[in-house]
C-alpha cells in the first residue's frame, strides 16, 4: 500500500524474473486476430481513460476542499482578531455593542473548534461536526469537503501539523472568553481606567500570540495546498503519459502488423498488374492480413490457370479467325470472278439483243427477242442480288454522304420501272410532300438501291392495280432532316405469319412465290441490312389480297449551300465538239464478244471509235494519235487498266488529260474508290447500259452538250 506522504512512492510494479521465449511470444502475437487486437486496444485505452478522469475528479474534489479549507481559515482568522479588536474598543469605550460584537466573532471561532473537536473522535457525529462548520460561516455546499478531507487525510503531515496550529490557538480563545467575562464586571462594576488599559494591554499581547498562530496555520495551510497541486498534477500527468504510450504502443505495434501485411499485398498486386500472375504473398501470420494473403494466393493461382486456358482459346480463336477470313478470302475471290466470268457474257447477250431489238423485226422475232431481253434482266437482278449480299455479310459496303437532289432521284428511279409496271397493267404515281427540301445529303447510290428493290417487288407481285410510291416530311433540325418514305401496292399481299420473316435472308411469302415469280429471297433482306447500316427503320403493313406497304424513314444530313450537288468537278480538260461524229473514242477491251459490242452501241450512237486490246496498245495508240476519251477495261493481259491509267497520267503530253471511263464486270465495294485513286473519271459496270454510257461520255467531253 502506498501511504501518501512527503516522500511518497506512486506506483510500484514487481515483475518476477522468468526467461520469456520472445519467438513465441512475437508468433502468438501476429496470429491473433486484428480486431481483436484492436478491440484489446480500445479496452485498454478505454480504461485508462476511465482511471484518468476518475483521478482528475478525485483530484478536482479534494482541491475544492483544500480550498473550502482556505476560505474557512480566512473567515476564522478574522473572526479572532475581530473578536480581539471589539473586546478592546468595548475596554476603552465601555459600548456594551461591542462586546456583542465580540460574542457574535468568536462564535465563528467556537464553531470551527466544534466541529474540530467533533471529528477527531473515532466515531464522530457528522450532524455535530456540520453544525460547527455552518457557525464557522463555510458555505454549506463545502462542509461535506472539509469533513471528507479532515477525515481521509487526517494523518497527512501537512494536514496534522495544520490542525496541531489549529488547536494551538484553543487556549488563547478560552484566554479571550476569560477576559471577555472578566471585562463586562469590571465595566459594570465601575472600575477604574487603570484596571481597564492593564486589560486591553493583556488583550493586546493574546492578539500578538493569536497573530503569530495564525500566521503559521497559514503559511503551513498553503504549503499543503501547493503539496495537494503538486500530488494532483503529478497523477494527472502520469496517468495522462500511461494512456498516450500504451495507446501509441499498442497502435503502433497493430499498425506496423497491417502495414507489413499490405505492403506485400501492394507489391504482389503490382506484379499480377504488371502480368506476373505467378506471383504470391509470403504469409507470416493467420490474422486477416494473412487470411488476405492466403486468399490472394488462391485467386492468383486461379487466375493464372484460367489465364492459361484462355490463352489456349485464344490461339484457337485465332487460328479459326484464320481459316475463316482465308475463307472469306476465297470466297470474296471466287464471287469476284464469278462476277466477271457471268457479267462478261452477259455484257454481250444482253447487249447485242438490245441492239438487235432495234434492228427491223417480225412481231414473233421480237417477242422472242423481248423474252431473252427480260430474262438477261432478271439474271442480272439475281446476280447483283448475291452480290450485294455477299458485301453486306462481310461488312465491305460503306456508305457515302454527298449532296444530291432528292425529289429528282425520286422521280428517276420510278422511271425506270414505268414501262416494266406499264406492261402488267399497273399504274405507277408519285407523291413528294413539298415540305422536302431539294437538296439533301447521303448515299444516292443505295437509296435509289432501297427504292428501286421495293419497287420492283411491288411491280412483281401486282397485276393490273396501283403502285405509289410516296416521299413525306417528318422533322428538322439544325443538322438533319428526318424523310419517310413508302411503296403501296395493291398486290398479293403477305400473311400474318410470314409477315415476322419477310425479312429475312433466303425468304420469301410463301413457297410457291419463288416458283411463280421468281427472286432468290435476298431483295428485302438487302433493302434492311441497307436501312439499318444508315440509322434508318424499316417495316411492313400488308392484308393478304389487299395489298401491301413498305415503309422505311431514314435521316439525311441538310445542305447550306445552294449550289446544284450534281455539279462535279472536272478532273481532265474538256474539249469542245460541236456534233458527236467529231468524238473519237479509244476503247481497251481484250474480249471479242464486248469489242464488237462497244464497236457498235458507241457507233450507233454517233462516235468515232477504235479498239484495242490490251494497256499497251493503249498507250502506242495515245503516243501517234489524240483521242477525245478512253474507255478502260479493268482486266486485261499484258498491261491491265490500273496500270494503264497511273501511266497515263504520268505521260508529259497532252494525252494525260484525257477522260477515262472504267468499264467493269468487277462490282465490288471499293472499286470505284480505286479507280478514281488511279485517276478514272467514271465507272461503268456490266452489264453497261447504252443510255448511261452515252451520257457520261458527252458530260466528260463536253458539259454543254449535256
Amino acid at each position: 500500500m502506498c501511504l501518501l506522504s512527503e516522500n511518497c512512492v506512486l506506483f510500484s510494479i514487481a515483475i518476477p524474473a522468468k526467461k520469456v521465449d520472445k519467438n513465441a511470444l512475437g508468433r502468438w502475437l501476429r496470429n491473433v486476430p486484428l480486431s481483436k487486437k484492436l478491440y484489446f486496444t480500445v479496452v485498454v485505452v478505454t480504461v485508462l481513460i476511465m482511471v484518468e478522469l476518475f483521478s482528475l475528479w478525485f483530484a478536482v474534489r479534494n482541491l475544492s476542499a483544500v480550498r473550502s479549507y482556505v476560505t474557512g481559515e480566512s473567515h476564522w482568522s478574522k473572526a479572532q482578531k475581530d473578536g480581539v479588536f471589539y473586546l478592546r474598543e468595548y475596554a476603552t469605550y465601555r459600548n456594551p455593542n461591542d462586546l456583542k460584537r465580540f460574542d457574535e466573532r468568536i462564535r465563528v471561532v467556537l464553531g470551527d473548534k466544534k466541529a474540530r473537536l467533533e471529528l477527531e473522535k473515532s466515531a464522530p457525529n457528522f450532524k455535530i461536526a456540520e453544525e460547527g462548520f455552518r457557525e464557522g460561516l463555510n458555505h454549506p455546499d463545502d462542509i461535506p469537503g472539509l469533513i471528507r478531507l479532515f477525515r481521509q487525510f487526517r494523518e497527512l503531515y501537512y494536514i496534522d501539523k495544520i490542525v496541531q496550529y489549529w488547536a494551538d490557538t484553543d487556549p488563547l480563545i478560552d484566554e479571550l472568553l476569560v477576559m471577555r467575562n472578566q471585562l463586562e464586571i469590571a465595566v459594570q462594576g465601575g472600575e477604574d481606567d487603570k484596571s481597564l488599559q492593564a486589560m486591553a494591554k493583556k488583550l493586546n499581547e493574546i492578539n500578538a500570540e493569536l497573530t503569530l498562530k495564525s500566521n503559521a496555520f497559514n503559511a503551513t495551510l498553503g504549503e499543503a495546498s501547493r503539496w495537494v497541486e503538486q500530488l494532483v498534477t503529478r497523477i494527472l500527468l502520469i496517468l495522462t503519459l500511461t494512456v498516450e504510450l500504451t495507446g501509441v504502443l499498442i497502435t503502433v505495434s497493430v499498425s506496423r502488423a497491417i502495414e507489413r501485411g499490405i505492403r506485400k499485398l501492394l507489391k504482389a498486386t503490382k506484379e499480377v498488374s504488371s502480368g506476373n500472375y505467378r506471383a504470391r504473398v509470403d504469409v507470416e501470420s493467420k490474422d486477416e492480413i494473412g487470411q488476405l494473403g492466403e486468399h490472394f494466393n488462391e485467386m492468383t493461382q486461379t487466375i493464372e490457370g484460367q489465364i492459361h486456358a484462355l490463352e489456349q482459346a485464344n490461339r484457337n480463336i485465332l487460328q479459326q479467325k484464320e481459316r475463316a477470313e482465308a475463307s472469306e478470302q476465297i470466297k470474296q475471290q471466287f464471287l469476284a470472278n464469278m462476277s466477271h466470268e457471268i457479267r462478261t457474257p452477259m455484257n454481250g447477250i444482253i447487249g447485242f439483243a438490245r441492239l438487235l431489238n432495234e434492228s427491223p423485226l417480225n412481231s414473233e422475232q421480237r417477242e422472242y427477242l423481248q423474252a431473252i431481253i427480260r430474262s438477261g434482266d432478271n439474271l442480272m437482278v439475281i446476280i447483283n442480288d448475291i452480290l450485294d449480299f455477299s458485301k453486306l455479310e462481310s461488312g465491305k459496303v460503306t456508305f457515302e454522304n454527298i449532296p444530291f437532289s432528292l425529289p429528282d432521284l425520286v422521280h428517276n428511279t420510278a422511271k425506270l420501272l414505268e414501262n416494266k409496271a406499264e406492261e402488267q397493267g399497273n399504274k405507277l404515281s408519285v407523291n413528294i410532300d413539298p415540305k422536302i427540301p431539294n437538296h439533301l445529303s447521303g448515299d444516292p447510290v443505295r437509296l435509289s438501291q432501297i427504292l428501286l428493290n421495293l419497287l420492283s417487288n411491288a411491280v412483281k407481285f401486282t397485276d393490273n392495280g396501283s403502285i405509289e410510291l410516296g416521299v413525306q416530311f417528318i422533322s428538322q433540325n439544325k443538322r438533319q432532316t428526318q424523310i419517310h418514305f413508302f411503296v403501296k401496292d395493291t398486290g398479293i399481299g403477305i400473311s400474318a405469319h410470314q409477315i415476322h420473316h419477310i425479312f429475312e435472308s433466303f425468304r420469301q411469302a410463301t413457297s410457291d412465290t419463288s416458283r411463280l415469280y421468281g427472286g432468290t429471297g435476298l431483295g428485302l433482306s438487302i433493302v434492311k441490312q441497307l436501312v439499318d447500316g444508315q440509322q434508318g427503320t424499316i417495316w411492313v403493313e400488308s392484308t393478304p389480297g389487299v395489298g401491301s406497304t413498305f415503309h422505311f424513314s431514314m435521316p439525311f444530313d441538310r445542305v447550306i449551300s445552294q449550289e446544284s450537288p450534281d455539279t462535279e468537278p472536272e478532273t481532265a480538260h474538256p474539249v469542245a465538239h460541236s456534233h458527236q461524229t467529231d468524238i473519237k473514242i479509244l476503247v481497251a477491251e481484250d474480249n471479242r464478244i464486248n469489242q464488237l459490242l462497244i464497236s457498235k452501241v458507241l457507233s450507233k450512237q454517233g462516235f468515232k471509235v477504235e479498239v484495242v486490246e490490251n494497256g499497251k496498245e493503249v498507250i502506242t495508240a495515245l503516243e501517234r494519235e489524240v483521242y477525245d476519251l478512253i474507255i478502260m477495261d479493268l482486266q486485261m493481259p499484258e498491261m491491265d487498266g490500273y496500270e494503264t491509267t497511273r501511266y497515263i497520267r504520268s505521260m508529259t503530253s497532252n494525252a494525260r488529260y484525257t477522260p477515262i471511263i472504267a468499264m467493269s464486270a468487277h462490282v465490288f465495294s471499293g472499286e470505284w474508290e480505286r479507280c478514281s485513286a488511279m485517276g478514272m473519271n467514271e465507272f461503268v459496270s456490266k452489264p453497261f447500259d447504252p443510255e448511261e454510257l452515252r451520257t457520261k461520255i458527252i458530260q466528260l467531253i463536253h458539259p454543254v452538250m449535256s
